[in-house]
């Protein structure tokens, strides 16, 4: 799971409630690493 979130301090919860950690890494990963740090 959080391989996939990015977030290491935020909850798995995070996934339910951020559609981009659905959206493939192409374009979820430029728009965790924002909420993450």
């Amino acid at each position: 799971m959080l391989a996939k979130g990015k977030a290491p301090k935020v909850p798995a919860t995070v996934e339910r409630r951020e559609p981009v950690c659905d959206i493939p890494e192409g374009s979820g990963a430029e728009r965790l690493p924002s909420p993450g740090p």
